[in-house]
């Protein structure tokens, strides 16, 4: 079209007369048009693209007679006044030159059909499946087998009386229209049904009908009609059932329950918890107090001693028993195990626990966490380094300020220098003590996993790497750590054994991407000195082998000289370090 508002407006009024006329051509004379459905569906597919491209155009036409910027007004101005002819012909001069570089003609038969075929190719093909027939017929088969595998529908319901059903949602059970799953089946349903009408009605206006029942519907939801829904009928007919969570991936799909059931079950859940914690609480007094010696054959028969020494030793022994036949059998029997392990041992801690001892678990936990990970299977490693990853979090988390330490810690029995001594008043580890213990704990465990990846057992280094792989957010944290894993796993990746390659290169990168955030020595102890004659790589290899002693008072907390817990199910050739 030429640059001229008033040449687009010609044109635009041209193709507004074209597309009228062929529309009128397509419909005919409803009074004497007897087609078939099929083409009756064709035709009005036809007219329906013609009444869009006849839409736009004439939007456009509006907007150029709106002349928002005022360009059309100048333009009717310049061509009156004194200079009406000079500006005549200029436009005619412009007129002729863009006809005569586009090449053209005047209005013909030629155009029309250009503009015809330009319009019915340019858009989407409206398709059928074989069984809807052109139209003719719905294709609900998926819709079906989604609808049977619903819970709580009749499983033996036939293609054709779901046909006759499928629009009665109101005498689908509750229970059932409260799931999830029949949240996406009833999404598929009206999709389809939009789909099917818009193919097979064109010109129906199904989107201002749409509109006028949403809006009926609200004001019947508003005005409380639908006692099914809505007060006290909805609660009967569900019976006050909890809401179940199966197979729901998202906040918007528990919205179909209802704010206010919603609220109920989440004041439910919260009592819940109140008594299940309070039940704890109430209980915990006997879980540690000399379980051991209550365990052993000769315990009625063998009076116990009072002495001091001895009773820490039974009070430690059950914390043996409680890492050997509570913690390590289940934390690697599944990844919510794993987590549920170490939130456990959290709260054990957090509510005080008489005669636990967080840093005694702790260090038995992880003096030597080769011989757990020799005795697992590949699925057991993989749920061990989720535990240990949630393990080592908290350790962090503790670690992190002398004041969470103040707050969280130091109030509590766990971290009591004393096994014995429970009073609230008991002398605890200070704040540089805990992150000197933490410090070695983590040189042992690297001393551990670089013995792992340095055996000649298979499953020993695929299961190290298996952990590896799954504490990588808080483990090697320090870069000197880092650095020696770098190394060992450096070599690995030439391993001959293509799964342990691709093992080994995938820690591998995991390491490069996570080195720009680990911590100097310093900055992960948070400015305590582990040494002061030695640097980071010192200090970590003799808090490794266990040569110095890092904390004195945390690690005579943590380790009452008895043997670390086993697992559960460990080969006879491997033996946990004393």
């Amino acid at each position: 079209m030429s640059g001229t508002l008033l040449e687009q407006a010609r044109n635009l009024h041209e193709d507004l007369e074209i597309l009228e006329k062929a529309m009128y051509r397509e419909l005919g004379d409803p009074a004497t048009a007897h087609l078939k459905r099929v083409d009756e569906v064709a035709r009005d597919q036809v007219v329906a693209t013609l009444l869009d491209a006849h839409t736009q155009r004439a939007k456009r036409l509006a907007a150029v007679y709106e002349d928002g910027d005022g360009a059309r007004r100048e333009e009717i101005q310049a061509m009156s006044g004194s200079t009406v002819f000079s500006a005549f012909y200029d436009q005619l001069k412009l007129l002729r030159d863009y006809h005569r570089k586009h090449n053209i003609a005047p209005p013909s038969e030629v155009y029309e059909r250009e503009l015809l075929v330009d319009v019915l190719e340019g858009a989407n093909e409206q398709t059928f499946t074989g069984e809807e027939a052109e139209g003719r017929y719905l294709d609900m088969h998926a819709l079906h087998e989604a609808y049977i595998n619903l819970k709580g529908v009749d499983k033996e319901t036939d293609y054709a009386s779901y046909l006759k059903a499928a629009a009665q949602l109101a005498n689908v059970p509750k229970p059932t229209a409260l799931t999830s799953g029949y949240v996406r089946y009833v999404k598929s349903l009206r999709d389809y049904w939009e789909g099917f009408l818009t193919r097979t009605q064109p010109l129906l206006p199904l989107a201002d009908i749409l509109t006028k029942a949403t809006t009926a519907f609200d004001e019947r939801w508003a005005k409380g009609e639908f006692s099914r829904w809505q007060g006290g009928g909805a609660e009967k007919e569900n019976g006050g059932d909890p809401i179940s969570l199966e197979g729901v991936s998202s906040a918007a799909e528990l919205e179909v329950h209802g704010l206010e059931k919603l609220k109920a079950e989440l004041a439910a859940q919260q009592e819940r918890h109140r008594a299940v914690m309070a039940s704890l609480k109430a209980s915990s007094d006997g879980w540690f107090v000399d379980r051991a010696a209550a365990d052993t054959a000769d315990a009625q028969a063998k009076p116990q001693s009072d002495k001091p020494s001895d009773k820490a030793n039974r009070v430690a022994e059950g914390m043996n028993h409680f890492l050997q036949f509570c913690i390590f059998p289940r934390c690697v029997f599944s990844p919510a195990d794993a987590v549920f392990c170490a939130k456990f041992v959290h709260h054990t801690h957090a509510q005080g626990t008489p005669y636990f001892s967080t840093l005694q678990y702790y260090d038995k936990l992880l003096r030597d966490i080769s011989v757990h990970i020799f005795a697992c299977t590949e699925r057991q490693a993989q749920n061990l380094g989720r535990f240990l990853n949630e393990s080592l979090k908290l350790l962090g988390h503790w670690k992190s300020g002398e004041e969470v330490y103040r707050n969280e810690c130091a109030k509590l029995p766990g971290f009591s220098t004393s096994f014995i001594n429970q009073q609230a008043n008991a002398k605890k580890a200070s704040y540089e003590d805990f992150v000197k213990v933490v410090f070695k704990w983590y040189c042992k465990i690297l001393k551990a996993l670089m013995a792992c990846l340095d055996s000649k057992e298979y499953m020993e280094v695929r299961n190290a790497l298996h952990v590896l792989t799954r504490i990588i957010e808080v483990f090697p944290g320090m870069r000197k750590l880092c650095e020696h894993l770098e190394r060992k796993v450096d070599v690995l990746r030439s391993e001959e054994r293509k799964d342990l390659q691709i093992q080994a290169s995938q820690y591998y990168s995991m390491l490069q991407k996570a080195k720009p955030k680990l911590l100097t020595q310093d900055q992960f102890c948070c400015g305590v000195p582990m040494k002061s004659d030695g640097g980071a790589a010192e200090s970590a290899a003799a808090a490794a082998d266990g040569k110095k002693e890092g904390a004195p008072a945390a690690a005579a907390a943590a380790d009452p000289k008895t043997p670390a817990a086993k697992p559960a199910a460990k080969p006879a050739v491997r033996v946990a370090k004393g």
